[in-house]
């Protein structure tokens, strides 16, 4: 007799690029280093729901303004990017040093593979205090049936 593995709930989400840090980078932050990797994408914590009617994503994007979003649709797979700009508001030539940093900032992006087929007519959202909404209406009922000809 054998089990069937546990479906986990992050099997939807899509990996975009690993984030920054690696072991190597843990090991050198122990280490009192912070490492500057430019051009690196960074990617935000998602959370999805369902509902009856609704699928329902919050990202955490302290920060960003509205003209730094992107957000997209194409088939079942929601894409977020953007841009998120360097919290401290330093140039990077007057920084001396940085003794610990944990903000993520420049580029990012995620990808969320929906669980059910949505109204892409009806998508809002919304960013507010930090985090962005974006609500999906499902699709009601189901696709005509297509009939194919043999030849």
């Amino acid at each position: 007799m054998f089990a069937l593995p546990r479906r986990s709930p992050d099997e939807d989400l899509i990996p975009a690029r690993p984030r920054r840090s690696s072991p190597f980078d843990e090991l050198l932050r122990s280490a009192g280093h912070v490492l500057f990797v430019r051009d690196m994408v960074w990617v935000p914590p998602v959370d999805v729901y369902e509902t009856e009617r609704e699928i329902i994503v919050k990202v955490e994007l302290a920060g960003v303004t509205v003209a730094d979003l992107e957000v997209t649709i194409d088939k079942d797979v929601l894409s977020i990017a953007g841009q998120r700009p360097d919290p401290s508001g330093l140039a990077n030539d007057v920084v001396q040093c940085v003794h610990h940093r944990e903000i993520d900032c420049g580029r990012f992006e995620r990808t969320i593979r929906l669980p059910a087929r949505v109204d892409r007519q009806t998508i809002r959202a919304h960013l507010s205090d930090g985090y962005l909404d974006v609500v999906l209406q499902k699709e009601t009922g189901r696709p005509a049936p297509y009939s194919v000809k043999i030849g």
